[in-house]
């Protein structure tokens, strides 16, 4: 398998599982439209991803990363961090944030881990 078939949605859809994501939800981290279907692509592979979606994904990974070196003695702070409401976007959950105000809010959301990561 070379590298730009590398399958990139096992580890994604583990990821997104134990957040507890909706599909719609998923989609919106993404960046996708679910087109009426009710699921996200079964199969997506990293030729497959636009440029955006790949910074996403990036976003997503430093997401769990950070929330890793946080929480790492507890997955279910770790888990439920982003399905939280959260007093630093205005009680609103911040997979919420991600979802209304899209990359942005992705992008929101890391640096809010990142602020937390320096203290």
């Amino acid at each position: 398998m070379t590298e730009d078939h590398v399958p990139v949605d096992d580890p994604v859809k583990r990821l997104f599982d134990s957040w507890g994501l909706s599909q719609a939800e998923r989609a919106a981290v993404v960046g996708i439209s679910l087109a009426g279907e009710d699921t996200i692509p079964l199969r997506f592979v990293q030729r497959d991803l636009t440029n955006e979606q790949s910074t996403r994904l990036g976003d997503v990974f430093a997401i769990y990363a950070g929330l890793s070196c946080l929480f790492p003695e507890n997955r279910e702070i770790r888990n439920g961090w982003m399905t939280s409401p959260n007093r630093r976007f205005g009680n609103r959950r911040p997979i919420d944030v991600v979802v209304e105000d899209r990359a942005r809010g992705l992008e929101r959301v890391r640096a809010e881990i990142d602020r937390m990561l320096s203290g």
